[in-house]
C-alpha cells in the first residue's frame, strides 16, 4: 500500500530542492533558502527510521543497534554543526561589521542624506546608512532576480528608471 502524502512530500522537497539548486547557486549564503524545506525533510526522516525500525522489530539486537546508532548518529551531527556554525557564525559577524557596517556608517556620514544607493546587501546598509536604496538582489525588488548576475542589464534597469542619476555604466567586474 502506497503513502501518497509521504510520496507527495518527498516530490515536494525534491522539487523544492532542484529549484533552488537551478535558481540558485547550491552553497549561497549557508543553503537559508531550503530552510522553508527542512521541515519537511526532517518528517520524511523520522518516517523513513520509523520504517526500518518498525521492518527489523522482530529482530531484537538489530533493532538496538539500529535505534543506538541512530541516536549516536544525530548526536554526533549536532555537535559537529554546532561547533562549526558558531565558528562561521563568528567569522561571519567580523566580516559584516568590518565590511558592511563600516562601508554603510561611512555612506551615512559622507554622502548627502538624500542620496540614493545601490547595493546588493541591504541588510547593513538599510540599518546604518539611513539612505534610499535601490535593492540589487531582488529582496525588496524581486524585479532584478531574472537579471541578478547580468550586470550589463543591472546598469540598463539603473538606467532606465533614472534610481541612480550619473549612474557609471560599467561596473567592476568580479574577480
Amino acid at each position: 500500500m502506497k503513502n501518497w502524502a509521504v510520496i507527495a512530500a518527498v516530490l515536494w522537497w525534491v522539487g523544492y530542492t532542484g529549484l533552488y539548486a537551478l535558481r540558485l547557486r547550491l552553497l549561497t549564503s549557508y543553503g537559508r533558502y531550503l530552510m522553508p524545506g527542512m521541515p519537511v525533510y526532517f518528517v520524511i526522516a523520522f518516517l523513513g527510521i520509523r520504517f526500518i525500525l518498525k521492518a527489523i522489530s522482530g529482530h531484537k539486537m538489530a533493532h538496538w543497534y539500529v535505534s543506538r546508532a541512530w541516536t549516536m548518529g544525530i548526536a554526533g551531527v549536532w555537535l559537529a554543526f554546532y561547533a562549526l556554525g558558531a565558528s562561521s557564525y563568528a567569522q561571519d559577524v567580523a566580516i559584516i561589521d568590518s565590511e558592511m557596517v563600516t562601508a554603510a556608517k561611512w555612506v551615512a556620514v559622507n554622502t548627502p542624506a538624500q542620496a540614493k544607493i545601490a547595493v546588493h546587501d541591504i541588510g547593513a546598509f538599510g540599518f546604518f546608512s539611513n539612505r534610499n536604496l535601490v535593492d540589487l538582489a531582488g529582496l525588496i525588488s524581486p524585479d532584478v532576480i531574472p537579471f541578478i548576475r547580468d550586470e550589463r542589464k543591472l546598469g540598463e534597469y539603473l538606467d532606465e528608471r533614472r534610481r541612480l542619476p550619473g549612474y557609471i555604466p560599467q561596473m567592476v567586474p568580479r574577480s
